[in-house]
């Protein structure tokens, strides 16, 4: 951590309880499907087929989460950087990249289900999601309509406080600004 750039990485406990938790899930979700095609029978064969497809989305979902977070205990890598530019943002396996301080209106920190988010606001969204490929532009796209912020960094993938990174970087980059407003969903 220096003057000109502050590196936030997740704390590698946390990485390590969500992989097992990942794991976990991928458990329920594989017998789930094994219990459900074994339930497929001549009178009843729509309800099990849609469970067994449901838990092979899982198993996909929850994989993917698992691959994430294992490369991040094998790589490690800041989940956020603060620079002169702005906020790059690396905290989950859809980053949105780098944020000019001058993108971002306000941020705000708000819960869902008792995980905590940071929520920045962007001042032209228009011309910020043109900026993004195409699932990006979906998925910011997403938050948006309902979470009422594009751009969510997860308490989850940091090693400090959601607090704590507000104040980083209020003291980093001082004439941006950008206001700070509580909000709860």
């Amino acid at each position: 951590m220096t003057k000109d750039k502050i590196e936030i990485y997740p704390k590698k406990r946390k990485l390590i309880k969500l992989t097992v938790i990942g794991i976990s899930l991928i458990l329920i979700c594989a017998i789930t499907s094994f219990i459900s095609l074994s339930e497929v029978s001549q009178d009843n064969k729509y309800i099990p087929i849609f469970f067994f497809f449901f838990s092979l989305c899982g198993i996909f979902m929850f994989g993917m989460a698992i691959l994430f977070y294992l490369k991040r205990l094998k790589y490690p890598a800041p989940s956020i950087i603060l620079n002169k530019e702005g906020i790059y943002d690396n905290s989950s396996a859809f980053k949105t990249g780098m944020i000019k301080w001058e993108e971002i209106n306000r941020m705000y920190i708000y819960d869902i289900k008792k995980n905590r988010f940071l929520g920045l606001e962007i001042n032209n969204f228009d011309q910020f999601v043109s900026k993004q490929n195409r699932f990006m532009k979906l998925l910011i796209k997403i938050n948006q309509k309902f979470y009422r912020t594009p751009i969510t960094i997860p308490e989850s993938m940091l090693s400090i406080r959601l607090e704590e990174l507000i104040e980083l970087i209020i003291h980093f980059e001082k004439p941006s600004g950008i206001k700070v407003q509580e909000y709860e969903m």
